[in-house]
């Protein structure tokens, strides 16, 4: 059964691409490169939250007005992806009102994704704190990979004649096959230098362990 879903994750048929519209210029490269490495359809998806929802009238007095945004963001969405069409990319753009991470889950088992793309941005305390926790949520709760692009992540703008390397750092337990498989099919497809990473605990704090273990049993 692992096998089964490790297939799925290197070779998608379904990427869910998640965004706030805030940094498009930014996630579009990495979403586009997916699409054309795999040939999996694409979903551009975007969630359209309680504040984002909020107007000011003539006096300055906010007010919910879901339906001009959500007009606003389905335009972005189409536009979007008649540029991935463009590129041969079989992509379709989805507009949801909700929870982010609720409703990014909900959407990556509606349309049955073998990954999801989540960018994240951290301009200001408050975003940092709200689009952190929306991806810590996806994180932990998804049973898909995740592949988040943070806001210092940025494609090269030519051909770099340096070495790339994809690093996987992995707990080497049985549960971390599937993810050394899709680090191996990365690094293959960039044909990148693969670096496994296993880090062990400090020193000190076996040490202390098995002082610690070593009193309890003989108490």
């Amino acid at each position: 059964m692992q096998d089964v879903a490790s297939n799925r994750w290197t070779h998608p048929s379904v990427i869910l691409v998640a965004t706030d519209l805030g940094y498009l210029d930014r996630l579009i490269p990495f979403a586009v490169g997916q699409g054309a490495q795999t040939g999996a359809r694409l979903i551009l998806l975007h969630v359209i939250s309680g504040p984002e929802a909020l107007s000011a009238d003539l006096s300055g007095m906010p007010y919910y007005d879901p339906s001009s945004v959500e007009e606003s963001a389905k335009r972005i969405m189409e536009f979007c992806s008649q540029a991935f069409r463009r590129r041969g990319i079989e992509c379709q753009g989805v507009v949801r009102e909700g929870m982010p991470s609720r409703q990014v889950l909900d959407a990556a088992n509606e349309f049955h994704a073998d990954r999801i793309v989540l960018g994240t941005r951290s301009r200001s305390k408050l975003s940092k704190l709200l689009l952190g926790s929306v991806a810590e949520q996806v994180l932990r709760s998804a049973k898909i990979p995740v592949i988040t692009v943070g806001p210092e992540a940025r494609l090269p703008v030519s051909a770099n004649t340096n070495e790339q390397v994809v690093l996987h750092a992995t707990t080497l337990r049985e549960a971390s096959r599937p993810s050394a498989a899709l680090a191996c099919q990365i690094a293959a497809t960039l044909n990148a230098r693969l670096v496994i990473l296993h880090v062990l605990p400090p020193i000190n704090g076996m040490q202390s362990q098995t002082t610690s273990g070593a009193g309890d049993s003989c108490c």
